[in-house]
């Protein structure tokens, strides 16, 4: 997939999110400013298994999100993190363990198959609701283009998916993208999680969060 046609897509995807917004269909509400507490514990309202952000969530300020260094990029692979793995972790499998803001790396065409070839995105997740209607929030911030060592910049981007979380995984959709974490899991200092994201052409990126 070109250059081209990826940006298209991407804007597309947000231009759908836009649209669900404003009509009541998609995912209705805005991406939210960041708050003290990263695991979401200090916002829940209402259940025990539900977290929602700050009232505020209307003034997300981009500049104070946080987006991976590029030393945690470099170590995150299409097989997942070089330096943990869900099996030498602890499983995280409570909605509010996962819930809150995590950083986020996604790797595309990782074999170079198309004219752009290999794109790295770094981005900012929000995850919040309930088990029953995950919101899964994309606040974009630099694609990293490996074959020519170009870089666009989607600061002030945000898009996203409703879905549900189970069993320690959460699946989300809107329309023909779709994206599945499947392991979340921590090893006392630094909690991750694993999962794919699939473009509307079929096209797939490995995704990986980490927060401390």
């Amino acid at each position: 997939m070109n250059k081209i046609i990826r940006k298209l897509l991407t804007t597309i995807l947000i231009s759908t999110f836009i649209l669900g917004s404003l009509t009541g269909c998609g995912d209705e509400q805005p991406p939210i400013r960041p708050s003290d507490s990263s695991s979401g514990g200090n916002n829940s309202q209402n259940s025990s298994e539900e977290y929602y952000p700050p009232d505020d969530r209307m003034n997300l300020i981009f500049s104070e999100l946080d987006f991976p260094s590029e030393a945690e990029a470099e170590n995150f692979t299409v097989d997942g993190w070089k330096t943990s793995s869900p099996s030498s972790g602890t499983r995280m499998t409570n909605f509010l363990s996962v819930a809150g803001y995590w950083k986020a790396v996604m790797i595309s065409d990782p074999d170079n198959t198309t004219e752009e070839g290999r794109t790295v995105d770094h981005f900012n997740v929000e995850i919040y609701g309930s088990p029953s209607e995950t919101k899964v929030i994309y606040n974009w911030n630099k694609r990293y283009y490996e074959k020519t060592g170009a870089v666009e910049d989607f600061l002030t981007i945000s898009a996203g998916h409703t879905g549900s979380f189970s069993n320690g995984s959460i699946t989300a959709n809107l329309d023909s993208t779709k994206v599945v974490l499947t392991d979340f899991w921590t090893d006392g200092s630094t909690q991750y999680a694993l999962g794919k994201y699939t473009w509307p052409d079929g096209s797939v990126g490995y995704v990986g969060l980490i927060r401390p």
